[in-house]
């Protein structure tokens, strides 16, 4: 019997309304979220329902993604916090 796969989820542009709404559409008690947006606050405001609703972990990038220079960095943090 096969385990099945962790929810591991990139949502970028995560503090728009329709983000956080399909985000909790996707949540499950091991989905692994990694939320990218502008605002630090906001961010933090995601990440802190997420994980009140279920979320297993929330990691947060601050990034104007109109920022293509630092988007590989970007990618490399996210394999790194949800893994390949």
């Amino acid at each position: 019997m096969s385990r099945p796969m962790p929810h591991r989820i990139l949502v970028l542009g995560g503090t728009s309304a329709i983000a956080v709404a399909v985000a909790r559409e996707l949540l499950a008690p091991d989905s692994q979220f990694f939320l990218v947006a502008r605002s630090a606050d906001k961010l933090d405001a995601v990440r802190k329902d997420l994980i009140t609703r279920c979320a297993a972990a929330v990691t947060t990038c601050v990034l104007d993604l109109d920022n293509t220079a630092a988007h590989e960095q970007m990618f490399s943090d996210v394999l790194r916090a949800l893994g390949s």
